[in-house]
């Protein structure tokens, strides 16, 4: 696996020279994002170290360097590339965020240096996030490859992506996984598209297609439906977007038939946005999770399914509702605050609230980079026996400082 790392490095690499050893008969255009974050984390009683003890807090240290190159073989071909190397140092092992690697031919991350000790844990690897070629015609564009995908209007949720979606606290969003499909997008009219997704056949995937309409009926009304067989089940889902009373509305469902257990499940998603005269935007969001459980006697039996073990779930309660409030401080300075709260009950049937608080301040440094720090503690239910208890009572407490720049 080391050994195919390297190799898919200087194949990415020999992509971003190839213009210069052409003699530049191609148009090429190279771009870089650095990232550097630490974070420190407070375990609880039930969180161990590799040595069976528990720290008084923990560390973690992440860098990430991901290079972009676009080669225009013509006006209308283009070919985009994002090599990613990154490293991730701790002297505490956390339950890192499940991959998914369902829609990926190669694996999602290949690792090429790891060392381990009895405190310190530290592993870099890269991978080919992007790897794409794309051909545009008059109403036609047809892209093959690995390129993300991105499906539903929720800030916080995304039922109606099938693909995988970013947990609600993830921060920096702007560049989502990549996966290997071949997608076509078909635009009928100024105000309507059709995209059609087939996923290239995998180890974990096999025939998975789907295809999308969306029709932007006025200025105010944007209305979507998707209709497809993702990996062992067949999805239907809507979504409308509107605009009453000077508050931004969305709805998004879906509807999903399992092949294996012939069951039928309903999920969906209600927000809102509002600005206020003092420029502070509220979003509220709840969340119906046809999957998910209502009792916690259900949950280790639930974690047990292949769509939370590969990461393409991610929470586990029937329902779960969400707030944020974010206002920019100065030209330069933004502060957010989340909350996600979500129930359970216990074996006596009374509610046990569990909820996640984030507090996240943006401060631009200059035109090219940007300086984000968060803080994150949760209440509820602690693990038992590595099984969670509650929504969020696992999650550790935690603080986050992260540097972004574009070179």
């Amino acid at each position: 696996m080391k050994y195919l790392s390297i190799n898919l490095f200087f194949v990415t690499l020999l992509i971003f020279i190839s213009p210069t050893l052409l003699g530049q008969e191609f148009k090429s255009q190279t771009d870089a994002v650095f990232v550097t974050s630490a974070g420190f984390a407070y375990p609880n009683d039930t969180d161990t170290l590799l040595d069976n003890k528990t720290p008084d807090f923990s560390f973690q240290h992440f860098e990430s360097l991901r290079l972009l190159n676009e080669l225009s073989l013509t006006e209308k071909i283009h070919f985009e590339t994002h090599l990613l190397i990154d490293s991730f140092h701790s002297n505490y092992i956390l339950d890192s965020p499940k991959t998914n690697n369902h829609f990926r031919i190669t694996p999602l991350h290949q690792s090429i240096y790891t060392h381990e000790t009895e405190s310190i844990h530290y592993q870099a690897g890269s991978e080919i996030d992007r790897l794409n070629l794309t051909a545009n015609f008059e109403k036609v564009t047809l892209r093959v490859g690995r390129q993300p995908i991105s499906w539903g209007s929720g800030r916080f949720w995304q039922p109606s992506d099938p693909f995988g979606s970013f947990y609600a606290t993830v921060l920096d969003r702007e560049y989502k996984p990549g996966i290997d499909i071949l997608l076509l997008d078909y635009f009928p009219a100024s105000f309507s598209n059709i995209t059609l997704v087939y996923a290239l056949p995998s180890k974990n995937n096999n025939h998975s297609a789907a295809i999308r309409y969306l029709q932007q009926f006025s200025e105010d009304f944007l209305f979507t439906t998707s209709f497809g067989h993702v990996l062992d089940e067949t999805l239907l889902t809507a979504e409308i977007e509107t605009n009453w009373l000077g508050a931004g509305l969305r709805y998004e469902s879906k509807l999903t038939w399992e092949d294996e257990s012939k069951s039928i499940n309903f999920f969906s998603l209600f927000g809102v946005d509002y600005q206020f005269e003092n420029e502070v935007i509220l979003t509220t969001e709840w969340f119906h999770n046809g999957t998910g459980t209502s009792k916690e006697e259900n949950i280790s039996n639930l974690l047990n399914q292949d769509r939370y073990a590969s990461g393409l779930a991610n929470y586990i309660s029937k329902n779960i509702l969400g707030f944020s409030l974010q206002r920019s401080i100065t030209p330069l300075l933004s502060m957010n605050y989340l909350i996600l709260v979500a129930l359970l009950k216990d074996s006596t049937d009374e509610i046990q609230y569990s909820s996640l608080h984030q507090v996240t301040g943006i401060y631009s440094v200059s035109n090219e980079s940007d300086l984000w720090l968060s803080l994150l503690i949760s209440n509820g239910k602690y693990a038992s026996d590595g099984v969670p208890q509650s929504e969020f009572g696992q999650v550790l407490p935690s603080v986050n400082l992260r540097y972004r720049i574009y070179l």
